[in-house]
């Protein structure tokens, strides 16, 4: 008999399983710079630049998406 929770959880499992088997070190940042959508271009990205300027590292979603 077909259960669907056991089938979902077999595939996901085997997605995971070759996900993390390929997966490289992970990127981590020191900052996750959230900001509003019309602060994007001004302000995020001035303090975006002002940290990267005094060596930190950022994930700021124009620069990484």
């Amino acid at each position: 008999m077909f259960q669907p929770d056991v089938y979902c959880e077999n595939r996901l499992t085997f997605f995971r399983d070759n996900i993390e088997k390929h997966a490289t070190i992970p990127d981590l940042r020191d900052v996750f710079l959230c900001h509003a959508w019309d602060d994007r271009k001004d302000a995020a990205k001035e303090l975006n630049d002002l940290f990267k300027g005094n060596g930190v590292s950022v994930w700021f979603s124009e620069k990484d998406v």
